[in-house]
Parts: C-alpha cells; sequence; structure tokens
C-alpha cells in the first residue's frame, strides 16, 4: 500500500487505478458471501460517513454523534452549544445569541464545513464564506440527532467538505399526539419561550415547533458591559406521508427572524452595529424502496437569506436537487450512486460603505449566478473476510470554476470484534463563491482549490466499560483561496485587500479519546485534538490562521439517574496566537487575541420533579473567564477582538403532554 504514501508513475495515475478499483467491484463478485457488508448491521447506527446506514463502530472515518438521550439531558440552547461539546469542532462566535452570521464552524483548521438538513445541502453561498446560520433549525426539540464527520468527504459531498460534514437528522413526527412546552431565563436578559406538537394519524405525520429567543447586553470575564441585543423568532414545520410499505414523502420548512444589535470589537464599546436578518428552508424528500436490495432517495432544497447589517444588505438564494440510489449488489458489494446539482444567487447586494477612494461601494455583485454539476459513485466491497474497500470518485462541473474529478480510497480491516482499523486517500475540490469572485475584494480571475488528505484511524473496545480511539491526518492544498491584506487605514478604519491563491496549505492533526462507563450511572471521557495549519503566499513566509488553536481538550463526567442528570465539561484551548503582519509604516506584528491559551467549565443539572415535568440549569465558563474566539487582526485590524461572555447561567422548566 505505499503507492498511496509515495510519488512516481502510480501516484500520478491514482485517478485510473481507483476507477479500475471501482469497475473490478462488479466483477470480481462471488456467489459465497462469507459476510455481510457491515452498514446493514444493528447498533448504534450513522448515515455520514458513507452516505448509508452503518454502525459508528464501523464507519471508516473520525465521527461524533451527539443522540437524542445526551440532547435531552443537556438543554442545549442552539445546536452551536451542543457542537462546543464535540471533540475536534471549534465554534467561533461573536456574542452569546443572535448574531449568529458570525459564527464560524472549523473542523480539522479549516471552516469549509458542510452542514447537511436530513441528508440535504443547507449551505448559503455568496456571502464571505459558504456559513450556514443555524438559527432556522433552532428548537433543539426538532432534531434527534447530530452527527458530525470530522475530514474531507468531497467525493460523496463535493464541494463544501474540505474539512468535514455536519449533518442534523431532525425528528420524525411520534406515533401518538404529544405536546411540550418549555420556558427559560437568565443573566444577560436571556429569554426563551418554545413550544412543540407532532402525532400521526393513519399514513400522515406531522411536526410543528416554535420558539422565541431573547437577549441583551452581557459582561465579559474582566466586568467589561459589551453592547448586544437579539430578539429571535424561529419556526418548523414537517410533514410525512407513507406511500404504501416502500416509500415516505416528506415536506420540512425552517424560519428565522432576527433584530439584533452588537458592539464593533472590544476596542470600539460606543460603535454599535445593528442588523436584521429574515431567513428560511425548504426542503422536501421522497424515498422509496424499489426492492429488497435497492433504495433510491430524491432531494429538492431551497435556502433564503435575506440580511440587512447596519451600512450594507443582501439578499442570498441556494436552490438545488439530488438524487441518490443505493444498490446491494450482493452480500459483499454495496454501490452509492447519485447525481448533485445545485445554484447559488445574489439575488440583490447594496453596500453603503466607503471604498479605498471614499466612494459608496453601492451594487457590486446583484444577480450573480454559480452553479454545480455533479455525479458520483462509490463501492464499499468485502473483498476478504474482516477486509473491506470503499472506492469512489466524484466528477463536478462548475460555471465559474470548471470540471474536477475527486476520488477517495479507504482500506478498512477488523482483525476482531473489537478492533476497526483504517488507512484512507481523499482528494477534495473547493470553488470560491460569488464573494471571492465579484465582491469589493473579489478577483474573477481565482482559480479553484484542490488537494488531498491522508488518514489513518484505529478505534478499540477495551470491554465493556471502556472504549478508545485515534485518528490522525495530513491535507495538503494549492490554490487556497485567502484574504490577501494590502493597507489599513488608521484614520477611517478602511481595509484595502484582495482575494487570492496562495501557493499552498498544509494541514497536521490527531486526535485520542477515551470514553469510561463508572458503574450504572457515570459516564466519564477525556479527548485531546492537536491541529497544525500554514498557509504560504506567493512571496511570503507561512504565517498561522488566528482562529484555529493548535491544541485542544474535552474532559467530561455525566450521571444519569432516574430522577437526576448532570453533566460537568471542561473545554481548554492552547495556543491560540495567530498574528498578523501589514505594511503601516514598516512590518508589524499584532496579537490576534487577548488570551493564547484558556480553560472553560460549563455545569448542566436536570430534575425529573414529575413524570412530564423536568426542571434544569446551566451555567456556562463557571470560573468567569476573559476570553476571545474571533479577531479582526488576520484582516489587518490591529488588535481588535470580540470579548466572549463571562459567566452565565439559565433555568428552565419543560412540561409534556
Amino acid at each position: 500500500m505505499d503507492y498511496f504514501l509515495e510519488g512516481g508513475n502510480i501516484m500520478k495515475n491514482k485517478r485510473v487505478l481507483l476507477a479500475g478499483i471501482l469497475l473490478s467491484g462488479s466483477f470480481f463478485m462471488t456467489a459465497s458471501a462469507i459476510a455481510e457488508i457491515p452498514v446493514y448491521e444493528l447498533g448504534e447506527m450513522v448515515v455520514t460517513a458513507t452516505r448509508v446506514p452503518m454502525k459508528k463502530f464501523a464507519a471508516p472515518d473520525d465521527i461524533s454523534v451527539i443522540d437524542r438521550q445526551e440532547i435531552e439531558t443537556g438543554h442545549y440552547k442552539d445546536i452551536t452549544e451542543a457542537l462546543r461539546k464535540v471533540p475536534g469542532v471549534i465554534i467561533s462566535s461573536y456574542a452569546p445569541a443572535g448574531y449568529e452570521q458570525s459564527e464560524k464552524v472549523m473542523i480539522n483548521g479549516t471552516g469549509d464545513v458542510l452542514v447537511l438538513i436530513d441528508g440535504m445541502r443547507a449551505n448559503l453561498n455568496g456571502s464571505v464564506s459558504n456559513v450556514f446560520s443555524f438559527g432556522t433549525l433552532k428548537n433543539m426539540d426538532a432534531i434527534e440527532r447530530i452527527e458530525v464527520l470530522k475530514g474531507s468527504a468531497s467525493t460523496l459531498y463535493g464541494s463544501d467538505a474540505k474539512g468535514g460534514v455536519i449533518n442534523i437528522i431532525t425528528r420524525k413526527p411520534s406515533e401518538e399526539a404529544e405536546t411540550s412546552v418549555g420556558i427559560e431565563g437568565g443573566n444577560f436578559g436571556y429569554k426563551q419561550w418554545r413550544i412543540n406538537h407532532s402525532g400521526t394519524s393513519g399514513t400522515v405525520g406531522w411536526r410543528v415547533n416554535y420558539q422565541k429567543e431573547k437577549s441583551k447586553d452581557f459582561k465579559d470575564g474582566q466586568g467589561n458591559t459589551i453592547p448586544s441585543r437579539n430578539d429571535q423568532d424561529s419556526y418548523a414545520f414537517a410533514l410525512t406521508k407513507k406511500i404504501n410499505d416502500r416509500g415516505m414523502l416528506t415536506l420540512s420548512y425552517g424560519k428565522e427572524k432576527s433584530d439584533f444589535m452588537y458592539a464593533d470589537t472590544n476596542k470600539k464599546l460606543d460603535k454599535i452595529r445593528y442588523g436584521k436578518t429574515d431567513e428560511d428552508n425548504l426542503r422536501f424528500s421522497f424515498i422509496y424502496n424499489v426492492s429488497d436490495d435497492i433504495k433510491n432517495e430524491l432531494n429538492l432544497y431551497r435556502h433564503r437569506r435575506d440580511s440587512v447589517y447596519d451600512t450594507w444588505k443582501m439578499d442570498l438564494e441556494t436552490w438545488g436537487i439530488s438524487d441518490q440510489v443505493n444498490y446491494r449488489i450482493n452480500p459483499k458489494h454495496l454501490l452509492v450512486m447519485g447525481v448533485d446539482y445545485y445554484k447559488d444567487k445574489v439575488k440583490s447586494y447594496d453596500d453603503r460603505s466607503l471604498d479605498t477612494y471614499g466612494k459608496i461601494v453601492g451594487d457590486v455583485y446583484k444577480g450573480k449566478t454559480l452553479d454545480s454539476k455533479a455525479i458520483y459513485i462509490e463501492d464499499t466491497w468485502d473483498f476478504l473476510d474482516r477486509w473491506y474497500v470503499i472506492a469512489g470518485l466524484r466528477y463536478t462541473n462548475h460555471s465559474k470554476a470548471g470540471s474536477s474529478l475527486t476520488p477517495s480510497i479507504v482500506f478498512d480491516f477488523m482483525p476482531k470484534d473489537s478492533t476497526h482499523l483504517y488507512l484512507g486517500y481523499r482528494e477534495y475540490f473547493k470553488a470560491p463563491n460569488q464573494y471571492h469572485y465579484y465582491s469589493r475584494y473579489g478577483n474573477e480571475n481565482l482559480k479553484p482549490e484542490k488537494g488531498e488528505e491522508y488518514t489513518f484511524g484505529i478505534k478499540h473496545i477495551f470491554d465493556d466499560t471502556l472504549t478508545g480511539s485515534f485518528h490522525v491526518f495530513h491535507r495538503k492544498a494549492r490554490d487556497v483561496v485567502k484574504f490577501k491584506f494590502i493597507d489599513y487605514d488608521f484614520l477611517t478604519g478602511i481595509t484595502t485587500g484582495i482575494y487570492q491563491n496562495l501557493a499552498a496549505e498544509t494541514a497536521d492533526g490527531w486526535s485520542v479519546q477515551l470514553d469510561k462507563k463508572i458503574g450504572s450511572k457515570w459516564k466519564a471521557f477525556l479527548s485531546y485534538n492537536y491541529t497544525r495549519v500554514k498557509n504560504k503566499e506567493h512571496k511570503g513566509d507561512y504565517i498561522v490562521d488566528p482562529d484555529i488553536p493548535k491544541g485542544e481538550y474535552r474532559i467530561g463526567l455525566e450521571y444519569q439517574g432516574d430522577k437526576f442528570n448532570g453533566q460537568i465539561l471542561l473545554r481548554g484551548v492552547q495556543d491560540k496566537k495567530g498574528k498578523s503582519k501589514f505594511e503601516a509604516g514598516g512590518l508589524i506584528e499584532h496579537p490576534a487575541f487577548p488570551k493564547e491559551s484558556y480553560v472553560l467549565v460549563d455545569l448542566t443539572a436536570d430534575w425529573k420533579a414529575a413524570k412530564d415535568l423536568r426542571i434544569y440549569g446551566r451555567i456556562s465558563n463557571l470560573f468567569d473567564n476573559y476570553y476571545a474566539e474571533v479577531s479582526n487582526v488576520y484582516y489587518g485590524v490591529p488588535e481588535e477582538w470580540w470579548s466572549a461572555p463571562g459567566r452565565s447561567f439559565q433555568v428552565g422548566v419543560e412540561y409534556k403532554f
């Protein structure tokens, strides 16, 4: 298997090799199957790794799951709060609530992460990044589980899956009609109300969710009052229709409206910014089991966001269609085949701020559209007892970035039921969006980013109480799209620059996790993640992305009883010390954050006061630590960051009937 790690003629012809493996899998079938492909085994199942159900332990990837039980006992306010518990996931946010467009999700050292809702693409391109606002699915009562795949997955999922995939899987309608109401309150003027209803009648099921949330100014760890306000309403509903015993139709819709304000930075607390968003998601799926061995899934979706921020406004829209066929040829072969199409459009744009020359920027790229067409195939082949090969190939044609082939291959070995090893090679393709091409900082000559990722992992069950995993990755990229700082005017606060293709980027990382059951009611876990990302400019030295810490760790202890549940989570960040170099009378370096390393402790308690009544509470940042997650330094602004909230608490009550 050395040819996957070294150069030479074999490496140059890897696409031919992978295509041959895919084709050979259809011809080297045997009638005498030794074992079933593990995707159809029972147990704790995941779907994101291979786009078909399989055991989490058997998934040839670094994957984490937040299940329904954890959601109910953790009482997370929203998805981002839940994701902060996942090892290897970094969430950067300006404020405790409201300004969700600022939220940046990073996995394996990159913010290029694909978000799915029930397997359907939810990213909204055309803005600064391929950002997804979790506000359209705010109510955690609507979510069954969240699967987080860490690692490149472009073969199955396309352009935005460079760092990984977050798949938010919503709850199915309940068999019996049920309603729940909840109310929360806390410091910083935080209030939340929610109501949910679900049920089934005959072949029709439904789910309705509503949530309202408000918050006001907060204090950071130094006691400074940070101006902030959020007033948010979110709605969601889903309708399902069974078609005999083989088919299911689902129509779902989510909408979020918010009105918010926030301070410009910690250095400009008197400069207040205001904004409004109106965002919605519409999704339709048709799943049909053609036979016991063939399943077809058709998805249609539309995502829209109308945003107004201080001096500018933007209306973005993405819509798409995908169709996937899962074909189990025999017990040794499972084929996943599909087509994807989506279109991103800037419906309107107006920037009233001043450009470098003191003129209003205005309508820069209204009406600009980009579309992507793709076809993919992946074969899971049980070629020897306990040995598997998963080989895939994706062809993408992008209206601006051109066409690309993204192959992948994973060797999978389970020497015994308690041990799982895998070695993978995956390529990826990342297309620039409209902001990169056409905005005031845009560059129409940008090339798409391409690269490859090598992974190795081992999972082991030591005994009935202890499991562990180790994962390592190395990613190489070329033509990475990054903002190139040119100048910063201290008098006007205007930053000038342009998006360009860097010569190269490398990312290396490893992670380790241990999970331990202590008796029948206690559970503990420990994880550590190391990530190192380097970007090389055409005529410069390597620089470190300031948002990415070198190390981060989590230590958790949970108790689950008949009446009482509780958990304590310690989150540590190490060496978050990215610096920016810019010319202002010379070459100057500025620290990106007030603290390069810090530790946060969160507590949650849940009491079942009656059969259908729960009372709970949370404390975040127990020791009132002072830190920041987001900085302006990378964009040439000296020593400016957004302070994160200090100690906060919430209490709530939930009743089901």
